[in-house]
């Protein structure tokens, strides 16, 4: 997926992945999943939500990763070949 996993955050809303995050480790007590919580967190108290608020891991509308060159040796846009 050329917007990798931090992109597909971004599109979806950082707090709705937090929310979610926190929902599971919750239920289970994974430290994993409270360390990836903690990991959000601060994006989520600064308002840094993803492409509805326009910052989030990326800044839009022109995110990096939807720059010429950002996957050296790979494809540069998404939807490019």
């Amino acid at each position: 997926m050329p917007i990798g996993p931090f992109g597909t955050w971004d599109m979806v809303g950082l707090e709705t992945i937090w929310r979610i995050n926190q929902m599971a480790a919750d239920a289970t007590g994974d430290p994993v999943l409270a360390a990836n919580g903690a990991f959000l967190k601060p994006h989520v108290d600064r308002g840094h939500l993803g492409v509805k608020t326009g910052q989030g891991f990326y800044t839009y509308p022109s995110p990096a990763y939807a720059q010429a060159g950002f996957l050296p040796g790979g494809a540069s846009k998404p939807g490019s070949k």
